[in-house]
């Protein structure tokens, strides 16, 4: 039988920006936009897009 963990799901960092603007600024700057967070947070991050 499988046990349930209580571990909370870390996701790796990312702006701390409002969904609204972050999807705004991939649509209007698709390329320089996830360049340019790949720059700041590494090769794995989180982006909160609308949805």
């Amino acid at each position: 039988m499988a046990t349930a963990t209580t571990d909370p799901v870390r996701l790796p960092p990312g702006p701390r920006i409002p969904k609204l603007i972050q999807g705004g600024a991939v649509l209007a700057f698709r390329y320089g936009s996830v360049a340019a967070l790949g720059r700041r947070y590494g090769s794995t991050f989180t982006l909160q897009l609308p949805v």
